[in-house]
């Protein structure tokens, strides 16, 4: 935890993503995604990995272009908060799948909520046969 503080604390993001880029990436390699480069892409790589790894419904990315519209006023804040619930509904989703094709358990996308916890889990599912 102390890593997390103090001088390295400008670091730890960057560890971060490393580490999830590398973890989906693998994930993406083991599910057959012949782009699982995109992983590496900022903030949206690991979302578009457990996409692509499961049936397609694309429709939920509608809403997370409208979290960020609707954020400019406070009078749209709800709108925000409702479509980015929804998002993430659908991310969670698409996480149970990933996790149901790479043959593990489908309630480990639940334990992503977890701080800490989502890295081991994240860990195992790409690193562990």
């Amino acid at each position: 935890m102390v890593f997390l503080m103090g001088d390295f604390a400008g670091l730890t993001p960057i560890l971060l993503y490393i580490y999830f880029s590398l973890a989906f990436m693998e994930i993406g390699k083991k599910l057959s995604d012949p782009m699982y480069n995109i992983a590496w892409i900022p903030a949206i790589g690991p979302a578009l990995i457990a996409y692509r790894t499961t049936e397609r419904i694309w429709w939920p990315w509608l809403f997370l272009p409208a979290t960020f519209i609707f954020l400019v006023s406070p009078e749209t804040l709800p709108i925000a908060f409702i479509s980015f619930l929804v998002f993430g509904l659908c991310l969670l989703d698409w996480y149970r799948k990933m996790f149901i094709k790479l043959g593990k358990p489908g309630w480990w996308a639940f334990l992503l909520l977890i701080p800490l916890v989502n890295l081991v889990i994240i860990g195992i599912a790409a690193w562990k046969d």
